[in-house]
């Protein structure tokens, strides 16, 4: 009986950490940061102009749905960046649409660790002196990340880290703006319901 009882309470801790999640069964979020990328093919149509693109701006908005087990989202992602050279001014703009889900493997009333993942659909322009030029996936963004909160109560302040794969082509085909590297951002949300 006694073993019963130890198992019986093992259990509860063990699925309790896998299976406790936020107080609020829905979480919005806002984010902002940094993407650690490097479009070579843009930057090489670019050579001699004095303007070279590498980190971006990035700034999120997410619904999240806290299920038992994992939690699933949706987050619109804005990322962007502008060059002055040469007399001119370039401006990436890329909206990335992606469907999220997490894992928090340890989640308790104060804070919360796991693996985040998205799959998203990215389009955008880069607008300059000579216009603008649209920009269209090139394939479906994707990110693996590792995502950590702090909970105040309904309030949220969470931090992401992990890499993600956004690569799009412009409209006639004559480069590709890469914009995939690691990237991180902090989030502050709120939890309702």
């Amino acid at each position: 009986m006694k073993k019963m009882g130890v198992l019986l309470a093992l259990s509860l801790v063990v699925l309790g950490g896998f299976s406790a999640r936020a107080e609020s069964l829905i979480e919005l979020r806002a984010g902002a940061g940094l993407v650690g990328s490097n479009p070579d093919d843009l930057n090489d149509k670019l050579q001699g102009s004095g303007m070279d693109f590498s980190s971006v701006d990035n700034y999120n908005l997410d619904v999240f749905f806290n299920l038992p087990l994992i939690g699933l989202g949706v987050r619109n992602e804005w990322l962007n960046d502008k060059q002055s050279g040469s007399g001119q001014d370039l401006e990436i703009n890329v909206n990335n649409l992606t469907l999220l889900a997490d894992l928090r493997l340890l989640d308790n009333d104060l804070f919360y660790i796991g693996p985040i993942v998205g799959i998203g659909y990215p389009w955008g322009d880069i607008k300059g002196s000579g216009g603008k030029v649209s920009l269209d996936k090139s394939q479906f963004s994707y990110s693996l990340a590792g995502e950590a909160g702090v909970k105040l109560g309904r309030f949220i302040l969470a931090a992401e880290a992990g890499y993600s794969s956004l690569v799009l082509d412009t409209e006639d085909d004559t480069a590709k703006v890469d914009l995939s590297g690691f990237y991180g951002k902090v989030m502050v949300g709120i939890g309702i319901f």
